[in-house]
């Protein structure tokens, strides 16, 4: 909705959105950039989220103690919550406290101090982090599995960047993106709880007219990724692994294709958040391969991504990986069986109710329909869309998108153990092998 629907003094946000709930005295607030990580610039991937990040290292009225303090008293706090089409900057306060609140928030996004030993200290935080972030084999695989099934795209990066990438960052780096992402009409304000439209209206216009204004930049619309060429294969090589973390990753379709709640059910079939899904039985409970054995999907505002998650012992890999073929095979060529079907799909539609039970978490799905430009009705429709799909339907879409003869797989794994049985499987057409700690080429 256009801000002046909701206070004249308000600046024209991208969006306001509201969800009104008065069963507690409790306000959460969101304030999304429509620039994710998707629009870090060339050779500066992590910007984006750097940037949001600098805005809680202090502003010119408050410096970083002074801030904290100051939300403390409040029983409040703000975080960054980074994201590929979006990021959010979010809190939530008492409704007695909300001035307040609100005046640090404005504060926040419209006065940052910019300081030269804060940015210092959050790029040494930023690089630390980025190397203790090789320590955990599963999040290394994912980024790995990223960088190489999305590479040379915008979305083939994580939104903390790399070392390489957040070396060169400079304060200026930090001012440029801010002028040019943070203004009104990048923005959408999210708010959820204990207010009305009349009372958001005014806090907008009083708390938020200082934020400038500027066209809305994000989300950016790409071309899909690139697709595998038969199974190409990038061993993250890592010393004295004694398990393995697979990913195995295919483009896939935006949140708002026609096929989304098809896919959806297919992905459920397989690997999705149940005990009893195809993958958990065949894996796990059939044949001990890995504790866990799991499909998704990502959600973009361009092409998502499909994919698997297992975690074998190092001597099962290769069988994990031929069952792992075998059933995505079936899956998209023979089908799966109507209870199979009827079970994933009872989960789906018993679960959402959960997920909208509250006006913050209704407020946090309507903004993500906003940035990834699905229908205004998605979440009142949802159930009804989810019950519409067929098992017919889930199976064509099963067929069209699951490809497991042309597929991207990570593995972080020792590479010297594994690369030549890996190259001998059917249908390969490239192994590479990269050192666990060396950053994707810009």
């Amino acid at each position: 909705m256009p801000t002046n629907a909701w206070a004249s003094r308000a600046p024209d946000f991208a969006s306001v959105i509201l969800e009104e709930s008065h069963d507690i005295p409790n306000v959460d607030l969101s304030v999304v950039l429509l620039s994710g990580s998707a629009a870090d610039p060339a050779g500066k991937w992590g910007l984006s989220r750097f940037t949001a990040e600098m805005l809680l290292r202090g502003t010119k009225t408050r410096d970083n103690v002074k801030l904290a303090v100051e939300l403390d008293q409040l029983g409040s706090e703000l975080s960054v919550a980074p994201g590929t089409d979006s990021l959010s900057l979010s809190g939530e306060t008492l409704t007695r406290n909300l001035d307040a609140f609100l005046t640090i928030v404005a504060d926040v996004v419209t006065n940052p101090a910019f300081d030269l030993k804060e940015f210092d200290k959050l790029k040494a935080l930023t690089l630390d982090q980025l190397k203790q972030a090789n320590e955990d084999d599963q999040g290394l695989a994912r980024r790995k599995m990223r960088e190489f099934a999305d590479a040379g795209h915008p979305y083939g990066h994580d939104s903390r960047g790399t070392v390489a990438t957040v070396s060169t960052f400079t304060l200026d780096d930090v001012k440029k993106f801010y002028e040019k992402h943070w203004v009104a009409g990048n923005i959408v304000i999210g708010a959820g709880g204990d207010l009305d439209k009349k009372e958001l209206g005014i806090a907008l216009g009083v708390h938020f007219a200082a934020v400038r204004p500027g066209p809305r930049t994000g989300p950016v619309s790409f071309q899909d990724p690139p697709r595998p060429k038969g199974r190409q294969f990038l061993l993250v090589d890592k010393p004295e692994r004694n398990q393995a973390q697979i990913y195995f990753a295919l483009p896939g379709i935006p949140a708002k294709h026609s096929d989304a709640f098809s896919l959806m059910l297919a992905n459920e079939v397989l690997g999705g958040g149940r005990f009893s899904t195809v993958l958990m039985r065949e894996v796990r409970v059939k044949r001990g391969l890995s504790y866990g054995a799991y499909s998704f999907l990502t959600r973009r505002h361009g092409a998502d991504m499909i994919g698997v998650w297992v975690f074998p012992e190092s001597k099962k890999v290769i069988e994990t990986l031929e069952l792992i073929f075998k059933l995505s095979s079936d899956h998209a060529t023979t089908g799966f069986a109507q209870a199979d079907f009827d079970d994933a799909k009872s989960y789906l539609v018993k679960k959402y109710p959960f997920l909208i039970d509250t006006a913050q978490k209704r407020m946090s799905q309507r903004l993500e329909v906003y940035t990834l430009g699905l229908p205004d009705d998605y979440v009142s429709t949802y159930r009804a869309n989810l019950e519409r799909v067929t098992r017919e339907d889930a199976m064509k879409a099963a067929k069209k998108y699951f490809t497991p003869d042309n597929v991207f797989i990570a593995i972080v794994c020792t590479a010297s153990g594994l690369k030549d049985a890996v190259a001998k499987l059917p249908g390969v057409t490239s192994v590479e092998v990269k050192a666990f700690d060396q950053d994707p080429a810009l």
